[in-house]
């Protein structure tokens, strides 16, 4: 599991704050991954295996929560060998120039009932511009079976890939790309989670 640092606010209904600790992102339980059009037929889909970054985490308040997630771009994995070995080539996501993925938040807004919009810059092959992802899943929690203080995020939006760069082969591949984001966070063992109140 990659480690992370995350700094942990004032969390209401628990006592006391959360300390800045360190965190281990969950492997089996956080993807990125993308979905585009393949000649108008089926969508293509394809993952990022390889996910770190900085977060500040209010288990009550998600709109003081903040992000950084950095991805590394030879980590994507597109179901086929070959198939991925050519969106990695320079004429897509050029993965020797460009190693890392990277999205920062900048603002977190209220989104209908339990949903929220994650505003921020998305860089890509070395083209940086501003999204919005809405975060439609959030919750922060100490699963029995883990005894570890954990939190998710689901976050999806939607991108065009010619605004990256990614322009090649207009009739063929779809322009529009649906972004997904899964993360779940675990307090490392050597850090007590947070006691809940009864």
């Amino acid at each position: 599991m990659r480690r992370m640092l995350a700094l942990c606010l004032l969390s209401v209904g628990y006592v006391g704050p959360l300390s800045a600790a360190e965190w281990e992102i969950d492997p089996a339980h956080s993807n990125v991954l993308f979905f585009v059009a393949h000649y108008d037929l089926a969508r293509s889909v394809g993952r990022f295996g390889q996910i770190e970054g900085e977060f500040e985490i209010d288990p009550d308040d998600p709109t003081r929560n903040r992000a950084v997630v950095q991805i590394a771009t030879d980590s994507l994995d597109m179901g086929d060998a070959r198939f991925t070995q050519t969106m990695l080539e320079s004429d897509w996501f050029d993965a020797e120039a460009h190693p890392r993925i990277e999205f920062r938040s900048t603002r977190v807004t209220p989104h209908g009932d339990g949903h929220w919009l994650l505003q921020g810059d998305l860089q890509v092959a070395g083209q940086a511009r501003p999204v919005t992802l809405e975060l439609q899943r959030y919750r922060c929690a100490t699963p029995p079976f883990t005894g570890r203080f954990s939190c998710g995020y689901s976050l999806v939006g939607t991108l065009d890939r010619r605004e990256f760069g990614l322009d090649r082969f207009k009739r063929w591949v779809g322009h529009e790309v649906e972004l997904r984001i899964e993360i779940e966070l675990q307090r490392e063992r050597s850090n007590a989670g947070p006691k809940q109140r009864r």
